[in-house]
């Protein structure tokens, strides 16, 4: 008697999604949280300047993570509220 072995695969992932980062959404948070550029940039311990800011609400720039995740930190908000999901 021969016992054949049947693997199955299971995927629970979920479909990749894209995000990228959104100044727009960005400029929306800071502006609810009554914070000028100059007051998130001392939130954020000065890691980058108020320049830096305005060229990432401008989507000219893109943070690096530790920037975006210093950024959402003080805004009080998930990172993830910062970008832009696209399927």
């Amino acid at each position: 008697m021969t016992y054949g072995v049947h693997l199955i695969r299971v995927s629970a992932v979920a479909e990749p999604t894209t995000r990228s980062f959104s100044g727009t959404k960005l400029l929306a948070l800071r502006h609810a949280a009554k914070m000028s550029r100059f007051e998130l940039t001392r939130a954020i311990n000065f890691i980058v300047g108020t320049q830096a800011i305005l060229r990432y609400e401008r989507n000219r720039n893109v943070p690096t993570l530790n920037v975006a995740l210093r950024i959402a930190d003080a805004l009080q908000v998930d990172v993830e509220e910062l970008t832009d999901a696209k399927s």
